[in-house]
């Protein structure tokens, strides 16, 4: 077993993620040092300008391979790639190596903007993303408009996601309850949704959701402005939503394989 396969396995464990960072700097891999960086818990004024150093000159190195299937990138605190941004054609190109960046990696998509390519979507597999995102877009409200049918194409690709985030916002651009509800026997092991809800627009109200997210069989919690929690009896509805003031944007954008983690420890 490599040690990277070790660590996908054991995400918490950070002395093997440290072992694995020694054996990629001794290969001579950037990736390596920028791991130990990273990880130190405070970090001098000349290991901060190292650090900022390897991501300004090697950043591609520092990405790996999915670099060619990347628009936007982030780091964590622990070295590794956080959170990706790009175009659902290049999510079909590079999923086998997006989804060896991070065991806990949010993966935002966008620009599905056809059936043909949701029907391509719906051929690969996105069971190794930890989150996908479909909900954020910058200096706009919502982001990747996914309708019923587009939906009903991508199904396949959710065998196996546990987290998700849908953008709901006009009903003619949206997915609505009906089609949510098409989709949930085939996201058997969905835990976690959240639902960018744009209580201003034009979709049904969120006690309407309510009804077809009650048909996902593995549902454990819910984030989605307005949701009335009373509608899902034994789901957690809004936990994290309560500290940043109902923007789920704002929830999202910190921590957000963390945050969600903290949902589902006993």
């Amino acid at each position: 077993m490599s040690l990277w396969t070790e660590y996908w396995q054991k995400p918490d464990d950070k002395a093997l993620l440290r072992v694995y960072a020694d054996a990629l700097e001794q290969a001579g891999d950037p990736r390596g040092k920028f791991i130990q960086l990273s990880m130190l818990e405070a970090r001098t004024p000349a290991q901060e300008a190292a650090r900022a150093a390897l991501q300004k000159t090697t950043k591609g190195a520092l990405i790996g391979p999915a670099k060619d299937f990347v628009r936007e990138v982030y780091f964590g605190p622990d070295g590794l790639v956080s959170n990706v941004r790009t175009e659902a054609d290049k999510v079909i190109a590079g999923i086998a190596e997006l989804g060896r960046l991070n065991p806990r990696l949010i993966l935002t998509i966008t620009s599905m903007k056809t059936e043909k390519l949701a029907k391509e979507f719906g051929k690969i597999s996105l069971a190794d993303i930890y989150f996908v995102d479909f909900g954020w877009l910058t200096s706009s409200h919502g982001g990747c408009r996914i309708t019923d049918k587009l939906l009903a194409a991508m199904t396949p690709a959710f065998t196996g996601v546990r987290h998700l985030q849908l953008s709901i916002s006009m009903a003619d651009n949206s997915v609505t309850p009906a089609g949510l509800r098409a989709f949930a026997p085939h996201a058997k092991q969905l835990r976690f949704i959240a639902g960018d809800h744009y209580i201003g627009g034009t979709c049904a109200p969120p006690a309407v959701y309510a009804a077809a997210l009650r048909e996902f069989p593995a549902l454990e919690a819910v984030e989605w402005p307005e949701m009335p929690a009373s509608e899902l009896p034994g789901i957690k509805v809004n936990t994290l939503l309560a500290a940043s003031d109902g923007n789920i944007n704002a929830m999202l954008r910190e921590d957000t394989a963390a945050k969600v983690q903290s949902l589902f420890r006993s």
